[in-house]
């Protein structure tokens, strides 16, 4: 639910499950995808203690 959330409201995440959905990948598989994307993402921040910085990201 987060994910779909993210998908919805954050150029970054929309842009990676696009770019997946583009190349054919099923909705479900695109979805997670982009959540174990999103995790990464997440841990990235919580080990650096950093905040997310779409530009870095992208």
């Amino acid at each position: 639910m987060m994910t779909t959330t993210v998908i919805y409201y954050n150029d970054v995440f929309k842009t990676y499950y696009l770019k997946l959905w583009v190349q054919g990948l099923p909705y479900k598989m695109t979805v997670l995808a982009t959540a174990h994307q999103l995790i990464r993402v997440i841990y990235a921040m919580l080990t650096g203690r950093t905040n997310f910085c779409p530009q870095m990201n992208s």
